[in-house]
């Protein structure tokens, strides 16, 4: 019994602490930011000061003793977690309560939860629900949700938490845990920093890359993101079993057991640099993902498998020291748009050698002599008896069924909702069905078009809230929308395909392209068909941030072929000089071509003398058509709550007819959405 709870708290450890990542990441980022004008490396020394409350765990345990610790740092975790998913006010309280409980989740050192076979077994477990939930959500997590669905998938953890406190659940027997500090040297102590430390780069990768099934749709093109979590699961699976089958080192020389961890080691750190390149899609990225994640599984479970516990104080020390390692990779990674510090494939890259690191520790046989381990015990038959207790599994014997269940049967159970989610969509529309919910009885090429600026899903308030700009654009109406600052994937933002998501959520067609970072970039939403796409870069020379636009091409019922361009240009007021060019290479690729239509954020004031191609080559500003022809200006588009400035746009080919246009206020993003009603006809070129 105490192996299987020790397996379903570390599960739930696990899956709490990812969810409260996913969360915290868009608030530190946007909330702080933005919101609060903190520069990044402020918010760099409040996130490390954040991880680095593991420190806090030994002197804790000192004063407390390991049971009221765990108990009160479990307790942190599901009041946290379940705090903020009950909270709906201001999302300071989501940072606050999200803090809060990240707090308990670094203060937890897993091995005290359950050892080797059931550790393992429960951070698959962990692993696997976390993907399974991330997946059914749509990729936008639960944390950000207030429906009825989403209050019993996040409270139902932390219950489960709770009543494991209230059994009196206290972590690992306290006598084999005594017979192992024993038992632990030198190299006992140098394997127990590396293994503890293990879970701050499975953190980090499980966000970027493990628990990111948006990534990898983004990456892939592969058909949906229940298929893509489904993938990853498949490729962790097959790690994790790998690194269960009984140890080379107990079968081998140190020498096979080094070739054969340093051999996985290097394949997996060429699979997640391929992975992170730009240049590398389709197959080759799936291909590069997916041996990847299998990889990071075996190297962990190798990392996991054989090491020997030191005493507490060593495995407190590396289980801070991997959570500081994991703030330092995801801050290095999600600032790298402010601050350019490294290539992507370096965090990443780094990681992965720190799990083969410990693997590499784990596997190499013990140089301890017998004696040595039972020096200060008195006899050997303690020792034993406790690794028969909790090690049974690495040492192949039939005394932790219910870790090998989890290993075992554990992905496939878990992976049941996803292939009935995927058998359920399988004869839908792949972005669901247009004529559900969108008009499409526009004739004689009648079109209502728009261009909304999403802020990465993001609030003015700091809330990651899909919903919210999904009413507004049901609330435009419009055929085509041109989207910017969208994410797929994208560690920002918790991993969130924020295209995906909307398609389904609106029963529209999209198209994604990303520019400087393949997750992060312009999408076009389309209730029509979309006949063909394409996207190239913009002049981007000495930028930090690369643009790019993405053309899509629609039939309106009764009409001929309409080309939207959608793109989203260099982003400082002072940076005219930078946004010339690309305006410039806009107006070369439009090319003078009929019935065509330029939106996005421009990023430019009307009057501002880098827009100046736009109209000397006769494209015209819908905006400023509508007043002109009505007496009226519209509204300006940023900022949303206190709009003062025009930078987002809608640019007409002259064959267009203005029909109407409004500025729709709405609290969804920073920016506020242009719609516009065209018609074909001639129009007026004195703009």
């Amino acid at each position: 019994m105490r192996d299987k709870l020790g397996i379903l708290a570390v599960g739930l450890w696990l899956l709490l602490g990812l969810q409260l990542l996913r969360m915290l990441l868009p608030l530190l980022t946007f909330l702080l930011r933005d919101r609060l004008d903190w520069p990044t490396p402020a918010i760099g020394v409040l996130a490390l000061t954040l991880f680095a409350s593991g420190f806090v765990g030994e002197p804790l345990r000192r004063w407390l003793g390991e049971p009221r610790r765990l108990a009160v740092a479990l307790g942190l975790l599901a009041l946290g977690r379940g705090g903020a998913q009950l909270w709906t006010g201001d999302p300071l309280g989501d940072l606050v309560l999200g803090a809060l409980g990240f707090v308990g989740f670094a203060l937890v050192v897993p091995s005290r939860l359950a050892h080797e076979l059931a550790l393992r077994a429960g951070l698959v477990l962990g692993l696997a629900a976390d993907l399974v939930l991330h997946t059914l959500a749509g990729s936008w997590d639960w944390a950000w949700r207030a429906d009825g669905l989403a209050l019993v998938v996040s409270l139902a953890p932390c219950t489960v938490l709770a009543l494991l406190l209230v059994r009196g659940f206290a972590g690992v027997s306290a006598d084999a845990e005594a017979a192992e500090q024993r038992a632990a040297g030198d190299r006992g102590e140098r394997r127990s920093l590396a293994a503890s430390s293990t879970l701050g780069p499975l953190v980090y990768l499980t966000l970027v890359l493990l628990g990111n099934p948006a990534r990898l749709l983004a990456r892939t093109g592969i058909d949906g993101l229940v298929l893509a979590s489904l993938a990853l699961l498949g490729a962790i699976t097959c790690g994790v079993w790998a690194s269960a089958v009984p140890s080379a080192a107990k079968r081998a020389s140190f020498r096979f057991a080094d070739i054969v961890t340093v051999t996985v080691s290097l394949v997996t750190l060429a699979a997640v640099v391929a992975s992170r390149l730009p240049s590398v899609d389709g197959t080759a990225q799936l291909a590069a993902t997916l041996a990847a994640a299998a990889g990071i599984a075996w190297l962990l479970g190798r990392a996991l498998a054989v090491s020997v516990p030191g005493n507490y104080e060593s495995t407190d020390r590396g289980h801070a020291l991997g959570l500081l390692g994991c703030a330092v990779l995801l801050f290095v990674d999600a600032s790298r748009f402010d601050l350019g510090l490294v290539h992507p494939v370096v965090m990443p890259a780094l990681a992965v050698l720190w799990l083969g690191r410990a693997a590499w520790l784990g596997a190499s046989p013990s140089v301890e002599p017998a004696s040595a381990a039972t020096a200060s015990t008195g006899t050997a038959d303690d020792v034993a008896a406790s690794r028969r207790s909790r090690h049974a599994g690495a040492a192949g014997l039939p005394v932790a069924p219910a870790a090998h269940g989890v290993l075992v049967a554990g992905p496939a159970l878990l992976a049941l909702p996803l292939l009935v989610a995927w058998m359920a969509a399988a004869d839908r529309h792949p972005s669901g069905d247009p004529s559900s919910s969108w008009p499409t009885e526009a004739t004689g090429g009648a079109l209502r078009v728009a261009t909304y600026n999403l802020h990465c899903g993001v609030d003015p308030r700091g809330a990651l809230d899909l919903e919210a700009q999904a009413r507004t654009i049901e609330q435009l109406d419009a055929d085509v929308v041109a989207l910017q600052e969208v994410p797929r994937g994208w560690l920002v933002t918790g991993g969130v395909d924020a295209a995906g998501w909307l398609a389904r959520r609106l029963g529209m067609e999209v198209v994604f392209a990303g520019h400087d970072d393949p997750l992060w970039g312009d999408a076009v939403l389309s209730a029509l068909p979309i006949r063909a796409s394409r996207h190239r870069p913009l002049p981007s020379d000495g930028l930090r941030i690369r643009r790019g636009l993405l053309e899509v091409r629609v039939t309106p019922p009764g009409g001929e072929e309409v080309v939207v361009v959608a793109t989203h240009l260099h982003h400082p007021a002072a940076a005219g000089a930078a946004r010339r060019p690309q305006v410039e290479a806009l107006v070369a690729h439009w090319a003078g071509r009929p019935r065509t239509i330029l939106a996005g954020d421009f990023n430019a004031e009307p009057e501002w003398p880098e827009l100046a191609p736009l109209h000397r080559a006769g494209l015209l500003d819908a905006a400023s058509v509508f007043a002109r022809t009505t007496g009226d200006m519209p509204d300006e588009t940023y900022s949303s709550w206190q709009p003062a400035y025009r930078i987002d746009y809608l640019w007409l080919s002259p064959d267009w007819t203005l029909v109407d246009l409004a500025v729709p206020s709405s609290p969804a993003s920073d920016h506020l959405p242009i719609v516009a009603e065209l018609a074909l006809g001639p129009a007026s070129a004195d703009d």
